[in-house]
């Protein structure tokens, strides 16, 4: 696992430009995630969640900043 604030730093740096994201998901399933870091309209700042705009399934998912593995 990445630490926090590393990846907080990495998602500021970025900005809304397209991103791969490798994460655990709490069932402890690995998942990989290619798409946007930017947040829905009506988005409420959640404690470590982050969403993401997954360009295959051209919808929002979100991952825990504190569960990343990867992120490119």
């Amino acid at each position: 696992m990445i630490n926090t604030t590393t990846v907080k730093d990495i998602i500021k740096a970025r900005g809304t430009r397209f991103c791969t994201v490798k994460f655990k998901t709490r069932l402890g399933q690995t998942r990989i995630v290619n798409g946007m870091l930017r947040p829905p309209k009506d988005y409420q700042k959640n404690a470590g969640l982050q969403p993401l705009w997954n360009v295959h399934n051209k919808c929002f998912a979100s991952f825990y900043i504190t569960n990343v593995e990867e992120i490119n």
